[in-house]
Order: C-alpha cells, then sequence, then structure tokens
C-alpha cells in the first residue's frame, strides 16, 4: 500500500470528524496505555495529555508500542 496514500486518506478522513484535533510537531516521549497518558515535548517543553482512544501511528520506534507491551502480556506459547 503506498504510504502516501494512506496518510492523504487517514488526514482527510480525521479532519471530518469534530471531536478528532489533529496536532504536528510533537514528540511522542510516554505512552501509558491503562490511564490514557500521553506525556509529549513540545518547543522544548514537556506537555501532558490525557486520551481516550490512542492510535500508534509514532514511526518505527513507538513509543505507543512500548506502552502497549508494558500493559499487554502475551501468554508463553507451550511447544
Amino acid at each position: 500500500m503506498d504510504r502516501n496514500w494512506l496518510n492523504e486518506r487517514l488526514l482527510t478522513e480525521a479532519d471530518r470528524l469534530e471531536n478528532v484535533q489533529l496536532v504536528f510537531e510533537h514528540k511522542l516521549l510516554t505512552c501509558d496505555v491503562e490511564n490514557g497518558s500521553l506525556t509529549f515535548l513540545y518547543q522544548g517543553k514537556e506537555k501532558n495529555v490525557k486520551a481516550d482512544v490512542i492510535i500508534g501511528a509514532d514511526g518505527v520506534y513507538s513509543q505507543v508500542r512500548t506502552g502497549l507491551m508494558r500493559k499487554v502480556r502475551y501468554p508463553r506459547s507451550r511447544l
């Protein structure tokens, strides 16, 4: 799938929703999935945000994935 097309489509659809706020140029530092708490770095200052829904689209070194892995413990398969 073409990433540019997907990014454009996601932004277009999200922008149509009144209850969605798009914010750019913030670096995600931590993600606490259990509490819906996110800490961002913006213009050299930390900014804390609470969220009902968290969508992980923060790239290859995903802090959302790290937060999920801390919360979700997958059972070890028995071979």
